[in-house]
């Protein structure tokens, strides 16, 4: 039997890319879509909480405002910037299109329940 020849040594490894100004948009559009989903979520479960605690409406509905106000002005920051970072550059896309994936959803979620709340005001109050 013959010997085999050694292996050729491996290529180095390429060096991770730096992160360029359209990284970081997307970065931080992602960033500002997740927060605001976080505080979602944290203002959907302080409202239920003052539903049942029966601490009267007024603080039903400044928890309600404020977390919506909120979480809307997030949401468009992100929008802004995820679609910033779709437009520039070919790196990061993943990041902004994520970013702008959720700040749309938000927006969606929080025009509707404002659309369904002004609705059921007016129900209530007139039939």
């Amino acid at each position: 039997m013959s010997e085999q020849p050694p292996y050729p040594p491996s290529p180095p490894t390429p060096p991770t890319p730096p992160t360029t100004p359209q990284t970081a948009v997307g970065t931080v559009a992602l960033i500002l879509a997740v927060a605001a989903l976080v505080v979602m979520v944290v203002s959907d479960i302080a409202i239920r909480a003052l539903i049942y605690s029966a601490n009267g409406i007024s603080a039903y509905q400044a928890v309600a405002f404020v977390g919506g106000a909120f979480i809307v002005v997030l949401a468009v920051i992100a929008l802004i910037l995820g679609i910033m970072g779709l437009r520039r550059g070919r790196t990061g896309r993943g990041r902004s299109g994520v970013a702008a994936g959720i700040a749309i959803a938000l927006l969606v979620s929080q025009l509707s329940n404002f659309a369904l709340n002004a609705a059921s005001e007016l129900f209530y109050r007139f039939l």
